[in-house]
């Protein structure tokens, strides 16, 4: 299985807007191929059309919408199907019968919905950036529009509730998936039918209701992904957010839970965060080994790189700054021989990541880094700095 992806044999992905694709990263949208979930009547049957049929009878290579994948290999870069071929390994999700392979594992967004407004993400993943994106369709900055839009009707919602039950891995995110209601109703439902899923959910733990507190203390096998993209002052300009609300709530539910806790912290590098990476490594394992008393699982600490758009990319630094990166990292961590090592109260993964600074990227150029320039300019603007 090779030059295969595991996730076209065990997973889907609903995106904010409703469509159903391969994954995340899938490019269906480009080449015309994806389906809204409003015109799928039963998703386990969809999963065994004629379309995801043949698509696993392909290598991976030859797969058009698995281009963004095979440019982040090609660069040596961590890939979705890296990431989803180590993560059913460790969920027990395996192959089956082509023509009848059991849906596992459901990604899903249900809206764009957001409290946040992060530099490197635009309107199709936070409704806060649809208006800038609209004005700035045909810019230099290139900005897609994607509208609000509410799909999950309770028909659809059934939809995703009739097949929880054989689902091993239910990754929810966002926008912002705590604030949403749809997502607060699916909690509640897998809380209520006591189901074994394992879940996941990306979070930046920004706001979350006394309600939802209440749900999530108490639903075992769910962990948190918390977006942490730098911290203090740099965490509030990068991602328009508040760094001392989202540690206290980080805290309040470490300490609320009735199940030992499972989270772990995602920094997404980018041009204006790579530079203080060992510093915010520092500040972020203070704050967490304060609250490790009350956890028996270590928190991960990811380390991933923006992918888009380009003029947040961390390589718009010279590379002589990101060797520096590399070596400092090094000399503080120790030679990255594996992709994760332990540090204190954490363990930091997708090191591959951090050396994969030292390549180049072939759509950065002089025209880029001054186009991020005045992009670093419209982020002092909208946070009035």
């Amino acid at each position: 299985m090779n030059n295969k992806c595991l996730h076209m044999f065990s997973g889907l992905f609903i995106s904010a807007d409703g469509h159903v694709r391969l994954c995340c990263v899938s490019m269906e949208s480009t080449f015309n191929k994806q389906i809204h979930i409003n015109d799928i009547e039963n998703l386990q049957e969809y999963f065994n059309s004629e379309y995801y049929i043949s698509l696993r009878k392909k290598n991976f290579n030859e797969i058009d919408i698995c281009n963004s994948c095979k440019i982040r290999e090609i660069r040596k870069q961590v890939s979705m199907r890296n990431m989803m071929n180590s993560l059913y390994d460790r969920h027990k999700i395996y192959p089956s019968n082509i023509n009848n392979c059991i849906l596992e594992h459901l990604d899903i967004s249900f809206n764009s919905m957001c409290n946040q407004q992060c530099l490197m993400c635009n309107s199709e993943w936070s409704s806060k950036w649809y208006t800038f994106d609209k004005k700035n369709t045909n810019t230099k900055f290139l900005r897609k529009p994607i509208k609000y839009n509410n799909w999950a009707s309770k028909k659809n919602v059934d939809k995703i509730k009739k097949i929880l039950p054989q689902i091993k891995l239910l990754q929810i995110k966002g926008g912002e998936p705590l604030i949403q209601k749809e997502v607060e109703d699916i909690l509640l439902y897998v809380k209520n039918e006591n189901l074994k899923c394992n879940i996941q959910i990306v979070s930046n733990f920004q706001h979350i209701s006394d309600q939802m507190f209440d749900i999530i203390c108490f639903i075992n096998n769910i962990s948190f992904n918390i977006s942490l993209d730098s911290t203090g002052e740099r965490y509030n300009w990068i991602r328009s957010g508040n760094w001392s609300k989202t540690t206290y709530n980080i805290e309040k539910y470490v300490k609320n839970c009735k199940y030992p806790p499972s989270f772990g912290y995602i920094n997404t590098l980018n041009r204006w965060s790579t530079k203080s990476l060992i510093e915010d490594i520092d500040i972020v394992e203070k704050f967490n080994s304060k609250i490790t008393k009350y956890m028996i699982t270590t928190p991960w600490y990811n380390i991933k790189l923006a992918t888009g758009p380009n003029y947040v990319s961390p390589m718009l630094l010279p590379r002589e700054e990101r060797l520096d990166i590399i070596y400092n990292f090094e000399k503080k961590f120790g030679f990255i021989l594996s992709d994760s090592i332990q540090y204190k109260s954490l363990r930091l993964c997708f090191l591959k990541n951090v050396l994969s600074l030292e390549n180049e990227q072939d759509n950065i150029n002089e025209e880029t880094l001054s186009i991020s320039d005045d992009w670093s300019n419209i982020i002092n603007g909208m946070r009035k700095k």
